[in-house]
Formats: structure tokens, C-alpha cells, sequence
């Protein structure tokens, strides 16, 4: 499961993961994950399917994503 290019995410201080169809917030990233890797254990953990878009503001990053549905 790889998300594709996130190398323009690394070390951004605000990392913020919204839904990409209601733009609704889903997580804050606060610290700047600078290693390979880290961003990744991150989305994995919040059940990221697939990031759609990436929206760069200065030192804001905005990570559309698509989620896998809730475990009952």
C-alpha cells in the first residue's frame, strides 16, 4: 500500500488529513515527520485508503484522503 509522492509533505509543521469529498477534518499531524516512513505509520493508522490531493499553504499541508469504512 504505497500513497505515492509525499515528499513535498515532509517536514511541513502542520499536517492536516481531511476527508476529500466533505473536506471534513479527520487529524492534525503536529510534528514535522521528516523521516521516510513516518508520515505513512500515520495514515495507516487513521485507515487511509488513498491520498486524492495534496494542498500546500506556506507551512500548512492539507491531505485529501480516501478512508477504508469503519471495522464493526
Amino acid at each position: 500500500m504505497s500513497f505515492g509522492d509525499l515528499s513535498e509533505v515532509y517536514g511541513k509543521p502542520h499536517v492536516y488529513l481531511l476527508d476529500h469529498k466533505t473536506t471534513r477534518h479527520i487529524r492534525y499531524l503536529s510534528p514535522p515527520l521528516t523521516k521516510r516512513g513516518q508520515l505513512e505509520r500515520q495514515l495507516r493508522r487513521c485507515r487511509v485508503k488513498r491520498v486524492v490531493r495534496i494542498e500546500i499553504f506556506g507551512d500548512f499541508a492539507f491531505l485529501l484522503v480516501k478512508r477504508y469504512p469503519r471495522r464493526r
